[in-house]
């Protein structure tokens, strides 16, 4: 399987678990479009909700109601990116290390008013939880195959919201 199918793959599997979904969609209601090594993948929860994830080794567009406030680690590659109803996914490549990364996660949440919650750490991954106005973010940062960092950022507003 090539790098963006299986970013893809990886992304829709976690929002299926995340959102509680033990099936998947028709297999018709599927729509894929490709332009250059960017996929599009569209297609519909069993809650109705649109699911658009997107991914490309060379980068994609963050998703149109990404937060402002919901920072993007300077040099970082956006390779994909997953939206359904009140939840948004992002994967991003950076050229560091795992310390450097979540560091400047947790300050720049911090600055921008995001109350930490939790903070997690191995030695092969770290990971912090935050909390601001009604929605959740999760950044998980791990290691690549390229010497490199996957960031992987998730948002969830509460419903209520």
């Amino acid at each position: 399987m090539n790098k963006p199918s299986w970013i893809v793959a990886a992304m829709f599997s976690f929002g299926l678990i995340a959102c509680g979904k033990s099936e998947n969609a028709p297999e018709d209601a599927l729509k894929v479009k490709q332009a250059g090594d960017q996929v599009t993948y569209e297609t519909s929860g069993n809650d109705g909700q649109k699911v658009t994830i997107t991914a490309s080794e060379k980068g994609v567009d963050l998703p149109a109601d990404f937060p402002k406030d919901v920072p993007i680690i300077k040099e970082g590659v956006v390779r994909a990116s997953m939206s359904e109803g009140n939840q948004l996914i992002v994967q991003v490549s950076w050229k560091g290390n795992i310390n450097e990364a979540i560091k400047f996660y947790e300050s720049e949440m911090k600055s921008h008013q995001w109350t930490i919650e939790s903070r997690f750490s191995t030695t092969d991954m770290s990971m912090i939880s935050a909390k601001k106005k009604g929605r959740q973010s999760t950044v998980t940062v791990t290691p690549d195959e390229n010497d490199q960092v996957v960031i992987q950022i998730i948002l969830v507003q509460d419903q209520d919201e």
